[in-house]
């Protein structure tokens, strides 16, 4: 087997480039100011929906579907639970 004198050179050694000690701290992106704005326009489901989500009204329900099953008097509606996985397939 011969070796071409002419190939790939060889990897040069890596050279460290000095840097600052680190402090901690993170450099602050520039600020810029400008004429544009973000803008979010959220739509009325959306806006129930945060409603209904809130902490203490999640709670509640959550709360009082606990105590409906423990009772046993939570009554799951068939036809309800069909049609909204099938709006959830739809998706």
């Amino acid at each position: 087997m011969n070796i071409d004198p002419t190939g790939p050179a060889p990897l040069r050694p890596v050279q460290a480039t000095p840097s600052r000690p680190w402090t901690g701290e993170q450099p602050a992106a520039p600020v810029t100011r400008g004429g544009q704005h973000d803008r979010i326009d959220l739509s009325t489901q959306a806006r129930q929906l945060a409603a209904i989500e809130s902490p203490d009204e999640r709670a509640a329900r959550v709360e009082a579907l606990r105590a409906a099953v423990q009772d046993g008097t939570y009554q799951v509606d068939a036809d309800e639970l069909a049609s909204r996985i099938a709006e959830q397939g739809d998706a």
